[in-house]
């Protein structure tokens, strides 16, 4: 897409009365104030409370839905005949600022502006785009997008982008070297078993992981196991676990997905609910998007807790 195009759809939509956030590697370009590569497609964020608004201009502009593997009803695509792709990440918030549906934006993530084309627009603040920028796959594009807010903003690279190797920080570097996590699901077959792995592999095992099941299964979602055996992580060997108050106890900080009411409140802890499909059941590839999402919230947990 060129970038007259970015802007013609975001300020259409904005004449149109339908706010829009720009996500992804255009909005990469916009904090930085230039064009860092060419895109295939356009990232907007829409709020669930304007979709139907949204719907209405776009169609009306040709766009029609691309019929892919993992689309969502908070995340899908859509094309005017090959021109121009826009992939659409719905979010809903209540008047509390708690995200309620769809694209688990972190609070506050998308209060930044930036400058396409010589024109403001909404987009992640570049904290947060930074962050997940982090979390992507190192590949050169992903890699020039991280270096670019790191030069922009001041940000501090991890190894892992700056193309030299370093020494794991030792645990007199963390906040709390006692720090541990409980990752408290429905069964303990998917979300939170790959959650734990994740935390374990992107801590480099200096923040502990468990995970646990308000109603355990009796085994893990093989589907989980093959995504993450894909990401090079092999959960295999764990096994869903009775969730229990001494586990909660034992953490500090407590991640919830999907299991109710069912985990106990104690003073002195971190609690988060981390809305995230449950893979159960569905097609590998929305398991794969699935995984993906839950590395980029760990790997935002991590950044947090190992934070000098």
């Amino acid at each position: 897409m060129r970038a007259e195009q970015v802007v013609d759809l975001v300020e259409g939509l904005a004449a149109a009365g339908v706010v829009v956030w720009v996500d992804g590697g255009w909005c990469v370009d916009a904090l930085v104030g230039r064009q860092l590569r060419s895109h295939a497609d356009l990232d907007l964020a829409v709020d669930r409370n304007d979709e139907p608004r949204f719907l209405e201009w776009i169609r009306e502009r040709g766009f029609a839905p691309i019929h892919r593997a993992g689309t969502s009803a908070w995340e899908y695509s859509l094309t005017d005949a090959g021109r121009a792709v826009v992939d659409v990440r719905v979010f809903g918030f209540d008047a509390a600022g708690s995200h309620i549906y769809g694209m688990d934006y972190p609070p506050g993530a998308l209060g930044g502006t930036g400058t396409i084309d010589g024109t403001q627009v909404r987009c992640m603040t570049p904290k947060w785009m930074f962050r997940f920028a982090l979390a992507a796959p190192t590949t050169p594009k992903h890699l020039a997008d991280v270096r670019a807010l790191h030069e922009t903003y001041g940000f501090a690279l991890p190894p892992s982008h700056t193309g030299t190797s370093a020494e794991p920080r030792p645990p007199a570097a963390l906040k709390n070297p006692r720090r541990s996590v409980l990752f408290v699901g429905e069964h303990d077959a998917g979300r939170s078993q790959m959650a734990a792995g994740y935390l374990s592999a992107l801590s480099d095992g200096r923040i502990g992981a468990r995970s646990a099941g308000s109603e355990p299964a009796g085994a893990i979602d093989p589907l989980a196991v093959e995504v993450m055996a894909e990401a090079g992580i092999d959960i295999s060997t764990g096994s869903p676990a009775a969730l229990t108050v001494d586990d909660v106890r034992a953490a500090d900080v407590i991640i919830t997905m999907g299991c109710g009411d069912a985990c106990p409140i104690l003073p002195g802890k971190r609690y988060e609910e981390w809305v995230i499909a449950d893979p159960r059941g569905q097609p590998i590839d929305l398991v794969r998007g699935i995984r993906d999402q839950i590395r980029a919230r760990v790997q935002v947990l991590v950044d947090d807790l190992l934070e000098d």
